[in-house]
């Protein structure tokens, strides 16, 4: 069959599925759909796993919000570029070079290829700390000196073996036909899987009373932001996995790889939709459910009393008696709070209340270091209350690790064995996805920028751009699961670039002809874009800002 006459069957098939009812229409456009899911493939990585472990270990359901609102906001740009694709049946790259700028053009490729390699230096690693897991659980075998030369040799070999069947996967793509239909089939798959087997935690910890469904339902609704570096670096890591400049890439030619048109633009938005945006949230608000009502009240006392000890310190360091009253003060407030949280979180399972208690002790904690800094410029912690603190620290950084994350599918009616097995073949699926998608996405611009027909062998050689991030084995020790929220962080500040080509295009009349919106709906559109694009840059100023303000 031509690729004219599938592309004409395929709009018959859809112009059919539009008169019918709202759920046979629904299914009809699910069994059609493919690129969205390629996308929740990519977005479902080992970075937006560890920014849901993190956020719910160090905030508990307080920022819910951020990840749900991080997909809309690229829902709604993923939509413009859909709409752009599919109206030109035109090459993203090719139309930016050509309508837009081909500085930016070219930026834009540089910088989706630089986030899939920096990417990958995050996902090998959680994936090879997966299996290591695996194999401690199946066979009691454990490399013990953690840190090493030989247990950095030994994570190696997992990620060589993870970057052998990616690496298989991504060279083969460009086959076509049954083979893409078995890889997108596979990755819905594995989707529904991660969704699945963390759903089977979160509604094992509701059946054991373990949840605080009305403090999780108040966590969707924005309602405060971070004010230090670690928690800024959560969120906007949270924020970078969500929607990647290297999904923005790809996706325009995974629609046009499905000889996607005009007539197929209504279901590239239900592909959206069904495929990245409802998985996606679900998957990262059932992890961060279950690790703020299993985690949370382990790691949240462990940073207010690290923070009480550093004060503490500094103010038996206050010579005049009219400020140390007042720095005793609030020292007995926040710890007379901080034991109220602590209370309400593990015995009622009141974690609403809980977080808002040790935020009132934390904001008692800041009057009392405002107050030292105006007494006592100079103000340092001595060095025993130092190694205490960090001591308190790594324990906290500790609860995001697989054996610790893992406690909670146990404590959820897994038992230890299995729970642990179950969150590591979840989040496994999720960073050999990713990997996949990291491998295509560097194949794809490699093409567009330097000429390379796609399936030939100068692509193929392209999509292996990414395998020195198999090196990032190399950072376990060092850095642990966290280094996939720093890689996510770097990445979000490549989004802007994508963002606003695409609202300049929208409105570009020789690139859109005839289908450039006008009206209400240029304006909807352009509102919609410019407040995403209004959102990602004031995020990016924030986190920047106290940045810059810390070091000063």
């Amino acid at each position: 069959m031509t690729t004219d006459k599938a592309k004409a069957d395929s709009a018959d098939q859809i112009r059919a599925l539009e008169v019918r009812p709202f759920l046979p229409r629904l299914f009809g456009y699910l069994g059609l759909s493919g690129p969205g899911f390629l996308q929740g493939a990519m977005t479902l990585g080992g970075g937006s796993a560890v920014a849901s472990l993190a956020i719910g270990a160090n905030f508990g359901y307080e920022y819910l919000w951020v990840q749900p609102i991080s997909m809309i906001i690229g829902c709604i740009m993923l939509f413009a570029l859909s709409y752009q694709t599919l109206s030109t049946e035109e090459r993203p790259y090719v139309a930016m070079r050509k309508h837009l700028s081909k500085a930016v053009a070219l930026l834009w490729a540089l910088a989706a290829i630089a986030s899939s390699i920096i990417w990958g230096l995050a996902q090998y690693p959680i994936g090879a700390g997966m299996l290591e897991d695996v194999v401690i659980v199946a066979t009691g075998f454990e490399v013990t000196a953690k840190g090493t030369a030989s247990h950095q040799g030994y994570l190696f070999v997992f990620a060589l073996l993870m970057y052998a069947a990616v690496a298989t996967t991504a060279w083969n793509y460009s086959k076509g036909g049954p083979f893409i239909r078995g890889v997108e089939a596979l990755l819905k798959g594995l989707v529904a899987a991660i969704v699945v087997c963390f759903g089977l935690v979160v509604l094992g910890s509701t059946l054991k009373g373990r949840i605080d469904w009305v403090g999780a339902a108040l966590g969707f609704v924005p309602h405060s932001f971070p004010t230090d570096m670690s928690g800024l670096t959560t969120l906007m890591g949270a924020f970078g996995a969500a929607i990647g400049i290297n999904m923005t890439f790809v996706y325009g030619y995974t629609l046009l790889r499905r000889h996607w048109g005009k007539a197929h633009r209504t279901l590239s938005r239900y592909d959206i939709v069904l495929g990245l945006v409802i998985p996606y949230i679900i998957v990262v608000s059932l992890i961060t459910i279950a690790c703020a009502s299993g985690l949370y009240p382990q790691a949240k006392p462990l940073e207010v009393q690290a923070k009480l000890l550093s004060v503490q310190a500094m103010t038996a360091t206050v010579t005049q008696p009219s400020v140390r009253t007042q720095l005793d003060d609030h020292l007995t407030a926040a710890r007379h709070l901080a034991a109220e949280a602590g209370q309400l979180a593990e015995a009622d399972q009141q974690f609403a209340a809980s977080g808002a208690k040790y935020r009132e002790a934390e904001r008692e904690l800041d009057k009392a270091r405002v107050l030292l800094q105006a007494a006592v410029p100079a103000a340092a912690v001595p060095e025993a209350a130092q190694q205490r603190i960090a001591v308190l620290m790594r324990e906290r950084a500790d609860l995001i690790r697989p054996v610790a994350a893992a406690k909670v599918f146990a404590s959820s009616g897994f038992g230890d064995s299995l729970g642990r097995l179950v969150f590591c073949i979840g989040i496994l699926g999720m960073t050999t996805n990713a990997l996949i998608m990291h491998m295509l996405c560097c194949g794809f611009a490699c093409a567009e920028v330097f000429g390379f027909a796609i399936g030939s062998m100068r692509y193929r050689l392209a999509c292996l751009i990414t395998t020195p991030a198999a090196l990032g084995v190399f950072f376990w020790h060092v850095y642990g699961m966290y280094i996939g929220l720093i890689t996510s962080a770097i990445c979000a500040f490549l989004l802007p670039i994508a963002y606003v080509g695409w609202l300049m295009m929208n409105n570009n009349r020789a690139y859109l002809g005839d289908e450039t919106p006008t009206g209400l709906r240029r304006f909807l559109a352009n509102a919609a874009m410019s407040l995403c694009i209004l959102v990602v840059v004031a995020g990016l100023g924030y986190t920047t800002w106290v940045k810059i303000s810390s070091l000063l």
